[in-house]
């Protein structure tokens, strides 16, 4: 039985996709994607028929629910499903380039209009060679509350936390609010 069972474990880690189904389709009755949780339904004659365990003819098949904490990123336009693990927990110490590059120009972009107060924005866009719109958008990342510029910076963002999204959020000013807004709460 014990032998099955560590069989059986080894297949789904690194047996051939067909053997993976095959061994899923026999212990799985249900999978249930929730919006931050993944769950499993198997049953005890499921795992009883899959490890040739013998049932005592009176037994009920009772359910056995397992459900695993879940997160859906997108990675350019495929969604994935990143359930935490020692790869997610080592993802998220992952320092994005990309994200402290935004941080820097924010402040850049802070300090340029700092330094020249009586300037517009569009006279500060072409002072450093930028478009408005994104001169103001980094005006806005430059308020960004400093635990989150820290958690950044530290690479402890959310998990699918990009540029993108933070560039496109329509950023309150109250810190609180940015927390819960960008995932940082």
């Amino acid at each position: 039985m014990l032998y099955d069972a560590v069989r059986h474990a080894n297949e789904l880690r690194t047996g051939r996709p067909a053997q993976r189904l095959s061994l899923i389709v026999k212990l799985v009755e249900r999978i249930e994607l929730g919006a931050e949780d993944i769950r499993i339904r198997t049953s005890t004659s499921r795992l009883a028929a899959t490890f040739d365990l013998e049932a005592a003819s009176d037994a009920k098949s009772e359910p056995i629910d397992l459900t695993c904490p879940s997160t859906k990123v997108w990675h350019g336009r495929q969604l994935r499903l990143v359930i935490p693990g020692p790869v997610a927990r080592a993802q998220l110490g992952h320092r994005d380039l990309k994200l402290i590059n935004l941080i820097r120009e924010a402040h850049a972009a802070r300090r340029l209009a700092i330094v020249n107060p009586d300037k517009t924005i569009s006279d500060l866009a072409r002072m450093s060679g930028r478009c408005r719109n994104r001169l103001a958008r980094y005006l806005k990342v430059s308020s960004l509350a400093p635990d989150i510029v820290t958690a950044i910076l530290q690479g402890r963002q959310p998990i699918g936390f990009s540029i993108t999204q933070l560039l496109g959020a329509n950023l309150p000013l109250c810190w609180q609010e940015q927390r819960r807004l960008l995932g940082f709460a």
